[in-house]
């Protein structure tokens, strides 16, 4: 009676489960197809690769860096207390009336808490201090007391005198260096979107390359059938035959090879844009190609202004002149300290802030070497050095720069006339392939024109695709040098709180 149940209700649980079923197959199925635009890969690339991932955390070490540099000029307020303390241990002490010394037991309970807020003074190096303190202390055994002390109110200024200033070189590097961080994450993008270019492209032209060779098949197939017919009436020969059928033979090995290099080229693009690994693609080739003409010395203007390697360069430099600095000031070395405020000592705690006495304290400290064996002066020539060095390498790599920029636009404002020819000579191979093959089936052409006609198509197609990538490649690497969009006429900038955003819910 159970198994008769279980088997009618058994098709009832199949209709419920099947609409969920479909749709987790329809699910699966939209989710390992995919058609796509050169647009959408490179944002894709942008947003969801590693190399993406990799650049955005890279930029937030920078990020929190520069935040930290900036509440380092900011006031700060601290509280430090040790909650307790307890000693119990053998102290020597004098006996005035035997003139001797003993060691007495000594037993404590000591107790403190304090506040404490400080500025930074950024012109002078200085900090300056506002602090409140409260100290408890019980001793026990036979001399018993309990003591409370109080700095209701301390005002202090200590700084090097003659020395360093690190929060002066704070205020002028790390703003460049967090300027300098948004700007390598705008062209690790850029080179994102380069090796997405890179991706999609290589792609593109194997699929051209299968599509062809699938119909290559089918046509290399129906030659040879239609040379079997003109055989039996004897209008062509044994050779030309045997050339078809190994024309036929060549081109399904051609379409395996391009089925290969197809599915390698799939795996590689699903795992950059990090989709399932057995995702397939229908890439869309962009067909509205702007006549685009970039002048040289605006993309040199824009480069120097926005290239992060050549604000990298002018930060070295800085660098190097920050511890030439160092070196030069740290061959001696003085403070002064001062401080001002109140404090008192009560055996009660109500009595601990009641007529507090004046305490002030100053204090003036150098150091100057007498003998040190030239090491002051050798680090002062290293630092010396160093920038010598500094300003050399950026004059060479302006130039090497200068020289890359010039020449990459110039070859990219070539690239519009090559696609308009290759589109061109992409079509008259197609017509000419087309009037070929009909006037090989009506027997007005041999075996070789045919060949001939068709390496020419598939070469004239693999140079189409060629002359959009080395185009769009061309465009992305100038946008790379330039940080600056020249199809948009503005500076390529990226939403910061976007990105602070996507790591936050992640």
């Amino acid at each position: 009676m159970k198994h008769l149940i279980i088997y009618a209700l058994l098709p009832i649980v199949c209709l419920c489960l099947a609409p969920r079923q479909l749709k987790a197959q329809a699910d699966v199925a939209l989710q390992r197809y995919m058609e796509l635009t050169l647009d959408q890969v490179i944002a894709t690339a942008i947003d969801s690769s590693l190399n993406s991932m990799l650049a955005q955390n890279q930029f937030l070490a920078s990020y929190w860096q520069y935040r930290s540099y900036k509440a380092e000029r900011l006031p700060s307020l601290s509280f430090s207390s040790t909650p307790i303390q307890y000693y119990q241990t053998f102290v020597k002490r004098y006996d005035s009336q035997n003139n001797i010394d003993l060691y007495k037991q000594q037993k404590s309970i000591y107790s403190s808490a304090g506040l404490r807020a400080q500025q930074n003074v950024v012109w002078t190096g200085g900090v300056l201090s506002l602090e409140t303190n409260l100290d408890f202390l019980r001793n026990f055994g036979m001399d018993t007391y309990t003591q409370f002390s109080s700095v209701p109110v301390r005002i202090g200024y200590s700084q090097s005198l003659f020395g360093f200033n690190s929060f002066k070189w704070s205020k002028k590097i790390e703003p460049l260096e967090y300027e300098r961080a948004q700007k390598v994450l705008v062209y690790e993008f850029e080179n994102i979107a380069s090796t997405a270019i890179t991706y999609f492209f290589n792609q593109a032209m194997n699929q051209m390359l299968y599509e062809m060779s699938v119909v290559n098949v089918a046509q290399c197939d129906t030659a040879y059938q239609t040379g079997l017919e003109r055989q039996k009436i004897g209008n062509i020969t044994q050779a030309d035959l045997l050339a078809l059928k190994l024309n036929a033979i060549n081109a399904r090995n051609r379409m395996e090879n391009t089925k290969m290099n197809l599915d390698k080229s799939t795996f590689a693009l699903a795992s950059f844009l990090r989709y399932a690994p057995d995702t397939q693609f229908n890439l869309t080739l962009p067909t509205d190609i702007p006549s685009l003409t970039i002048a040289p010395e605006e993309a040199l203007a824009y480069a120097k202004n926005g290239n992060p390697k050549m604000q990298e360069l002018a930060l070295n430099i800085l660098r190097a002149r920050q511890n030439l600095e160092r070196a030069e000031r740290s061959r001696f070395s003085s403070s002064v300290s001062l401080s001002v405020g109140f404090n008192q000592v009560a055996d009660r705690f109500k009595d601990v802030y009641s007529d507090p006495l004046r305490q002030d304290a100053v204090s003036v400290s150098f150091s100057i070497p007498i003998l040190d064996w030239g090491r002051s002066r050798g680090q002062i020539n290293m630092a010396k050095s160093t920038l010598n060095t500094a300003l050399i390498s950026k004059e060479q790599a302006e130039e090497a720069f200068e020289q890359e920029v010039i020449l990459s636009v110039k070859d990219f404002n070539m690239r519009y006339a090559q696609i308009i020819s290759a589109h061109e000579a992409r079509q008259v191979a197609e017509l000419a392939y087309e009037a070929t093959y009909q006037r090989f089936l009506i027997g007005k052409a041999d075996v070789n024109t045919l060949s001939i006609a068709q390496s020419r198509r598939t070469d004239a197609q693999q140079s189409y695709i060629s002359a959009i990538a080395n185009y769009w490649a061309g465009y992305y690497a100038i946008r790379k040098y330039t940080l600056y969009d020249f199809l948009k006429g503005r500076p390529i900038d990226i939403s910061i709180d976007r990105i602070l955003a996507n790591k936050r819910r992640k």
